[in-house]
């Protein structure tokens, strides 16, 4: 019996059985959406455990003393890619300090200069204005590294 296509499915037709198509199933390349999610992943559990080790807490001063690092700050938005892996760019921080960043940036900046120098986020900002485009290729080799790095610790 023949479907639409004229294909028999590995059903007899007049007496004679035709063998059944075996398919190949074609390995996807990883989309450019998921590449960024996996190195977003991998960079902000990098980010976390060095700043485990530097500070144990959040940095930045609190009321009620000190908390936890739960999460990758970043002074300068993830938005712009020049500096969206940059290390320089990144803290370990709590969940409230990222947060209230979006609403009030200047204590942080006020720290971030403080702890480094002005010279240091001129140089961030600067940077941040770069254009630069990352291909599927780069960003497999920073999941790679930072990977290795992860496996390291």
């Amino acid at each position: 019996m023949r479907n639409v296509f004229g294909a028999t499915n590995g059903v007899k037709v007049h007496g004679k059985k035709k063998a059944r198509r075996k398919f190949v199933k074609l390995v996807r390349k990883p989309s450019r959406k998921s590449l960024v999610k996996k190195l977003d992943t991998l960079f902000s559990l990098f980010i976390r455990l060095r700043d485990r080790k530097k500070f144990s807490y959040c940095p930045f001063p609190h009321r009620d003393g000190p908390r936890l690092i739960e999460c990758c700050f970043h002074f300068i938005t993830r938005a712009k890619y020049a500096t969206r892996w940059s290390e320089d760019n990144c803290i370990g921080s709590c969940n409230s300090c990222n947060f209230e960043y979006e609403f009030n940036p200047h204590p942080y900046i006020a720290w971030f200069i403080r702890a480094n120098s002005q010279a240091a986020y001129e140089r961030l900002i600067q940077q941040s204005r770069g254009i630069l485009k990352f291909s599927n290729s780069d960003l497999s080799d920073k999941i790679e590294y930072y990977k290795v790095l992860l496996e390291a610790k």
